[in-house]
This record gives structure tokens, C-alpha cells and sequence, in this order.
């Protein structure tokens, strides 16, 4: 269940379900399974209380901010009503890039806190998930498959652009977003399912990392290791500056631990990167030299969704929307002026205009403690695949939030953030049929039951001969 929440985020443009009274906000599909999940997670802890207080502690910053998006969302807009001029989430009717209008309380405060306290909720969910569970190898095979699939459907998106294929795009983005078709230089910029190439980069990043991060520590290194190659062909096709952004934030923290040498990485995987690394660098210089045309398209789009990007519109739309975090911060005297009020185009930015101080705190001591976990070190135990997963969650889930600080419209920092973080401070713990074995007890609906005891060996009598001695 968890698995398949995490992959309808391939949909996350899409409506599962359209709320009216809350001026038709769509529900995306992976929301919706989040409820399936709670009722699979119900049927876990109903007889296992500390589980359930143990993943409350386990998480207690993320629902402290999540509690606190929650109760600004539907308080501290009213209580600024007017005071300061802001962009709405749902800018529709501004006539230009700077343009903004009065705070007031409206349905995407509802909408954002709910999903805030949801991601908390989230979090809870996956930690239990992770807490019970003993077989990992779907996680590994669900890792592989939603990154391919998130690969597949953005090449067929661009290289089948205006065939029948673009009915069933049009089909799945079916949400009430800004559903935007972009292009650069004569090349359709890759979205997928997305609702724009920015998203597509962003989700594409998690997936991605998740993926290598599992080759790294031979998880099921035949199909992350294909799933990571292909995802990482495909993001840097993608012309988004998103994109370009994460990948080489990630390439920086690889370099960085690779100096360390740490002992879950192969000298070999290291050898392999750097002669993948070389053939790109190599493929992209024949292609170059063959094409003179292409190549000058290519280098005025790579200038232009990176080193001139900033003093684009765009650019400096973004740039805009970014600084209402800071001013709303300094204004509210570090309150927040709540969930959903504004705008954002930073998640760092969105979180101090939006929830103040208590929830950049918050959210800073929950990646503190998430951190601490990307850095364990496994042995050559029973619990060593489960501490693999854990350090490849941390990692993905840490390194993940990169695009999110450049681009992320609101204070959520993403349902795959919170799932990943919840698996990872499980993961770091044997699984609780282990931990009940330990203690000599075997867990039950009915409670704990002590394990029935050993069956008693009797000496082999030394008169009985090999047959007496067999059945001693």
C-alpha cells in the first residue's frame, strides 16, 4: 500500500477528487491512497499502542510542524487580513509579473494546511510501515519502476507530441493547475504527466537518487543501477534548470562522500561513474563536432536555463515571489502569516512567511535528526540491508529538498519527503516481529505471550549404538 501511494505520484497533475466547497481544489491520487494506508496502519498498531507512541516521538518535530501549518492556515490569515500585500497561490488575475493584491483568508489555506498536517500523518504511517515490516525487496522493485516509468512517459511526451498520445496526457492532467506545455530554442520541454517541466524535474530527482543510492549498496543493483542511468539521461534531455539544479547538488555531496571512502561503496561502482561520466562527456562531444547547428542551439538553451536564467521573466518572477517569504516573516514579527497566504517559489523562504519561526525550527530539528541516520554504518549483521535502506532513504529524502528550496510554491516540503524520512527512522531499527523475538516474547492481537519453552535434549545413552544416539 505504501508503495503504490508513492507511486501515484507519477499523477501527481491529475484529480482523484474535486472539492467544490473548497473552490474546486483537486485532490491528487496519492492523497487519496494515503487514506487506504491509514486503514492498513490502523489494523497494526489497534493492539500495539507503543507503537504508535513511539511513532509519534520518532516524528514529534515533523507533526509539531505540521500541527502549527495547520492552526496558521486557518488563523493567522485572518488575523493579518489586509495588512500586507501578497501573490496568491492562485495568481489568475495579475497583470503583471509584480503584481499583488491584499491577504485574505481563502480556500488554499485549507487546502495547504491540510495537506501540511497530512504530510506529518504521512510520516507516522511509513515509520509503522517500516517498523513491521521484514521483506524490503518491494520497496527496492518500486524504487526501479516508478523511475522508469517517470523516464518512459517524459520521452513519450516530447518525442510524441501531437500525435493521439497527447489525448492521453490531456486525459491524466486533469487538476485544477496551471497545466503548462513549454519550449525552448524549437524543443518541447519534457513534463510527462507533470503539470510542468519544473515538477517532472523535481519528482524526477527523488527517484533518481533513491535509485542510485540503492546501486550504491547493491539493492537490487541490476535494476536501480538501470533505473538511475535512465532517469539521469532523461532529466538532463529535460532542459529544466530544476533539473540541472538537483543533479548537480548531487554530484557535489557524491564527490564529497566519496573523499570519505565510505565502506558500503565498491572501489568499482566508483570506477563505473567515473567511466560513465566520461562517455557522456565523450557522446556529447562527437554529437557536437557533427552538428554545428545543433550544437549552437543546445549551448544558447543551456545558457539560458542556467547562467541567464535569474534575469529572465521567469527568473525574475520567481526572485519575486521568493522575497514575500522574507518580507512576510519580518512583518508578523517571525509569526508567519499562515499555510497558503502567498506565493512562494523557495521552500525555505515559504516556511519563514508562512509558519515563522516555530515551523522553520521545527522542520530544521527534523532533517537534524533525519541526518543523523544518512550517516550509519552498517555491519555484516542480520539488520544490515535495513540500515542500507535507511541511509538510502536519508540521503534521497535530505538531498531531495535541493530543488524544493528553488522552486517549492508552498510551505509542504512533498509527500515523498515525508515518506522517505518516516522509512528511514524506522529502518534504523530491527523490525518489531525481531525485536519480540529478542526479548523472548511473541507479539499477538491478544498481547505479549511468552515464546513456549525449548524442548528438553536428553544425553544419548552410550549402550544404544549409532541408532539409540540418532534418536537421543
Amino acid at each position: 500500500m505504501l508503495c503504490a501511494m508513492l507511486a501515484l505520484g507519477l499523477f501527481e497533475a491529475s484529480s482523484a477528487v474535486t472539492l467544490p466547497v473548497l473552490n474546486n481544489s483537486s485532490i491528487p491520487p496519492a492523497r487519496i491512497m494515503l487514506l487506504f494506508l491509514m486503514l492498513v496502519v490502523f489494523q497494526q498498531v489497534q493492539m500495539r499502542g507503543s507503537l504508535l507512541a513511539e511513532a509519534i516521538l520518532a516524528n514529534a518535530s515533523l507533526i509539531v510542524f505540521g500541527l502549527y501549518g495547520l492552526i496558521s492556515a486557518l488563523l493567522l490569515p485572518r488575523i493579518f487580513a489586509g495588512q500586507i500585500d501578497v501573490v496568491p497561490m492562485r495568481a489568475l488575475d495579475l497583470r503583471s509579473i509584480f503584481d499583488t493584491v491584499p491577504l485574505a483568508y481563502s480556500s488554499q489555506n485549507i487546502t495547504t494546511g491540510i495537506y501540511i498536517a497530512g504530510g506529518a500523518i504521512t510520516a507516522v504511517a511509513a515509520y509503522i510501515v517500516g517498523r513491521v515490516s521484514i521483506d524490503l525487496s518491494l520497496l527496492a522493485k518500486a524504487c526501479a519502476g516508478i523511475a522508469l516509468a517517470h523516464a518512459i512517459t517524459g520521452l513519450m511526451g516530447a518525442l510524441l507530441a501531437g500525435t493521439p498520445w497527447d489525448l492521453v496526457v490531456n486525459f491524466i492532467r486533469n487538476g485544477s493547475y496551471a497545466q503548462l506545455t513549454q519550449s525552448v530554442g524549437g524543443f518541447l520541454r519534457i513534463s510527462g504527466f507533470m503539470a510542468e517541466p519544473s515538477s517532472f524535474a523535481r519528482f524526477g530527482i527523488v527517484w533518481m537518487i533513491f535509485s542510485t543510492e540503492m546501486w550504491l549498496r547493491d539493492i537490487n543493483p541490476r535494476w536501480t543501477g538501470f533505473a538511475a542511468l535512465t532517469l539521469t539521461v532523461v532529466l538532463i534531455l529535460s532542459s529544466s534548470s530544476t533539473a540541472y539544479l538537483g543533479l548537480g547538488a548531487y554530484a557535489i555531496v557524491l564527490a564529497l562522500r566519496f573523499l570519505t571512502f565510505p565502506p558500503y561503496i565498491r572501489a568499482d561502482k566508483i570506477v563505473r561513474l567515473a567511466l560513465i561520466g566520461v562517455a557522456a562527456v565523450l557522446a556529447a562531444l562527437i554529437l557536437l563536432l557533427l552538428s554545428q547547428r545543433l550544437a549552437n542551439e543546445l549551448g544558447n538553451i543551456l545558457e539560458r536555463m542556467t547562467v541567464n536564467k535569474a534575469g529572465s521573466i521567469s527568473g525574475q518572477q520567481r526572485t519575486f515571489w521568493a522575497m514575500q517569504g522574507a518580507e512576510a516573516f519580518k512583518f508578523s514579527r517571525g509569526l508567519g502569516i499562515g499555510a497558503g497566504s502567498f506565493r512562494s517559489s523557495s521552500l525555505a523562504t515559504a516556511i519563514l512567511g508562512s509558519l515563522g519561526a516555530v515551523g522553520a525550527v521545527m522542520f530544521l530539528i527534523y532533517c537534524f535528526s533525519l541526518s543523523r541516520f544518512s550517516r550509519v554504518r552498517p555491519t555484516d549483521g542480520e539488520d544490515r540491508l535495513r540500515l542500507d535502506f535507511a541511509a538510502s532513504a536519508a540521503w534521497t529524502a535530505l538531498v531531495g529538498l535541493v530543488p524544493a528550496l528553488f522552486i517549492a510554491p508552498s510551505p509542504d516540503p512533498g509527500m515523498e519527503f515525508v515518506t522517505l524520512a518516516g522509512l528511514s527512522l524506522a529502518l534504523c531499527r530491527p523490525p518489531l516481529i525481531v525485536s519480540a523475538q529478542s526479548a523472548g516474547l511473541r507479539r499477538t492481537w491478544g498481547g505479549a505471550q511468552q515464546d513456549p519453552p525449548p524442548p528438553e535434549i536428553h544425553a544419548p545413552d552410550p549402550e544404544a549404538g549409532w541408532a539409540g544416539s540418532a534418536r537421543s
